[in-house]
Parts: C-alpha cells; structure tokens; sequence
C-alpha cells in the first residue's frame, strides 16, 4: 500500500521566494482584508472584513472566511 502522501510535493521550505499573489476572478475578497504575498485565493472563494491571509497561503475553492480571520505564518 502507498503512503498518503507518495505523489504530492513537498511544501516549500519557510525560506523558498513566493510567486505572485492570485486571486481568482470569481473570488470575492473585501476592501477592508489584508492579503500577502505569493497568496493563492480560489474560484469562489470569499475573504470577509478584517480577515488577513498570511504570505505563501492558499485558500482553496470556495473557502469561507467570513469577518475577523488570520490564516497563514502571519
């Protein structure tokens, strides 16, 4: 039997540079959410007010965060 995760990268070492910060186009992110770089924010997904997405993070396909959230390193 295969371990779960043969197959999948590995994730980037804490040191590795960050591509460019994509925000899918059916993304809803509020004006009042601070976004960081290299953040990855899916199709539908919608940030809310006061939420901070941290460098490097994804948010995935239509993820929620609705008021108030910190995800990611910072």
């Amino acid at each position: 039997m295969a371990h779960p995760n043969a197959g999948r990268a590995a994730p980037p070492a804490d040191d590795a540079p960050l591509g460019p910060t994509r925000i899918h186009p059916t993304a809803l992110v509020d004006a009042g959410a601070q976004i960081g770089a290299g953040v990855e924010i899916g199709p539908g997904a919608i940030v809310g007010p006061d939420c901070t997405i941290g460098d490097g993070a994804v948010l995935a396909a239509r993820a929620v965060l609705e008021r108030n959230v910190r995800l990611g390193r910072r």
